[in-house]
């Protein structure tokens, strides 16, 4: 099965690599998996900033809540679409075994997406109320 082709990192609207490389190892058998670029300091910085003056402009929070669930849809489809090579990639990468790769990792985070992104169940009330509810878990930041 293939695994993501992919060895760079996507920053603020094109991928960026940098001039060393980390190996990836799958820690159940040691094996080679892949080089991946190390993302410079730099463009990381990059990224918290161009981050940051998204937020500020509302580019995704100005945006009607049906606008943001079609988006996410998309972006859900897309991640499902690839199925094959993120499972793949999850069991090389962490030695993990394909169920948990496919139902705990992938499979769960699309369900949460999708129901995010429920386009006919989901008032801005509803999900400003969602947001807040994992913001005081520690797992939305302001």
């Amino acid at each position: 099965m293939a695994l993501l082709g992919e060895r760079q990192t996507y920053v603020a609207g094109r991928w960026v690599g940098g001039d060393d490389a980390l190996a990836v190892e799958n820690p159940a058998d040691e094996t080679h998996v892949a080089d991946v670029s190390i993302t410079p300091i730099a463009e990381i910085e990059r990224a918290v900033l161009e981050a940051r003056r998204s937020f500020d402009a509302g580019v995704w929070a100005d945006l009607p809540v049906d606008e943001r669930a079609r988006i996410l849809h998309v972006f859900i489809d897309h991640v499902a679409s690839r199925k094959d090579e993120l499972v793949a990639t999850m069991m090389a990468e962490a030695g993990q075994l394909r169920m948990y790769a496919e139902f705990a990792q992938l499979g769960s985070g699309v369900a949460q997406g999708l129901r995010f992104g429920e386009r006919d169940h989901a008032s801005e009330a509803q999900m400003k109320s969602e947001i807040e509810r994992w913001r005081g878990a520690g797992r939305v930041s302001d």
